[in-house]
Parts: C-alpha cells; sequence; structure tokens
C-alpha cells in the first residue's frame, strides 16, 4: 500500500507487483506478475447520453462535463463500468429532464447524442485528463444525488507532500 501511494505521489500511471518466489523471462508475460494501475475518480455532470449497440442500444454511453471559466464543457463518456439495470435507472431519470439542445460550450460534435438539463451528477473513474481535456478510460461508479451539478469543476489532484509543504509555509511553520 505504501508503494503504492509513493507512486500516486509522484504521478505515476502504477505499478507492477510480482509474486516474490517468480523468476524474470526477458520477453514473456506470465501471470506471476502484474500491472496495478492507479485511478484517479472524478465528479461529473450528465449533460446528455448516446446511444449504443446490443443490449445497450438505448444508452450506450453517459456525455459528461465539468464548469470551467463559467461554462459546461465537455469532458468525454462514460460507458464502461454501467450495468443493465443502472442503464435503466438512468435512462428513467434522463428522459424527463431531455432537451433538444446541448447545454455545453462549445457543443461536441456528437450527432447522435440525446441532450439533458445538467442536473444529474456522476462519479468516474479515469485514467488521466487528455491534453484536450477529456477523460481517459473513463468507467462509471456511481451516481451522486446530493451533489449539486452547478459545483462540479474539474479536480486538479495534487500530491500529499505538496498540499503539506503549502500548509506549512502559509501557516508559518
Amino acid at each position: 500500500v505504501a508503494f503504492t501511494h509513493a507512486a500516486a505521489e509522484l504521478g505515476l500511471e502504477g505499478v507492477v507487483a510480482k509474486r516474490r518466489n517468480s523468476r524474470y523471462d526477458p520477453g514473456r508475460r506470465s501471470r506471476a506478475w502484474l500491472k496495478i494501475k492507479l485511478r484517479l475518480e472524478q465528479e461529473v455532470v450528465v449533460a446528455g447520453w448516446l446511444p449504443g449497440q446490443g443490449s445497450s442500444a438505448e444508452l450506450g454511453s453517459l456525455v459528461v462535463a465539468v464548469s470551467e471559466d463559467g461554462h459546461l464543457r465537455h469532458a468525454g463518456q462514460v460507458g464502461s463500468g454501467i450495468s443493465e439495470s443502472m442503464r435503466r435507472t438512468l435512462l428513467a431519470q434522463l428522459a424527463p429532464i431531455r432537451v433538444p439542445d446541448s447545454a455545453l460550450y462549445p457543443i461536441p460534435r456528437l450527432s447522435d447524442a440525446r441532450w439533458v438539463e445538467p442536473r444529474l451528477v456522476i462519479r468516474a473513474e479515469f485514467a488521466e485528463w487528455t491534453t484536450d481535456g477529456l477523460l481517459r478510460q473513463a468507467s462509471f461508479k456511481g451516481i451522486e444525488p446530493a451533489k449539486d451539478a452547478a459545483l462540479v469543476v474539474r479536480e486538479h489532484p495534487q500530491p500529499a507532500a505538496r498540499i503539506v509543504t503549502r500548509a506549512r509555509s502559509s501557516s508559518g511553520e
């Protein structure tokens, strides 16, 4: 656990672990070696949804956003991690707040999107923010019913050591 915390402090994508008695075989991946990814979490506002395929035809992914610079900005799509029963729950909550136009600025080029009033907040787990401000490898983690959509902003995680140093210097320690 301490090692993964240290990796997170350094901003690393993850760590590699292996069974203590396993050996290294160059050029070969073994089940004794594991890649453990460190993932970020972010609350995001649902601005719409995209249809999917197969059993997820009605709701394939959620179009999500965060507030930045006084605008609701597109933050990508979240489709992974949504069970069939949760898809039905989400559709039941989104259908009554459906609107003809996007609340996002600028409006993303998503021709099949079904737009909604930006009221519903979800929690997403993801690998990183892309250079164009989108969640990379996002996965649905749950609905945040008590969260006010107007308060959802892009979070900028920082290593705990940097925060502690700033707090100490501002308090005169």
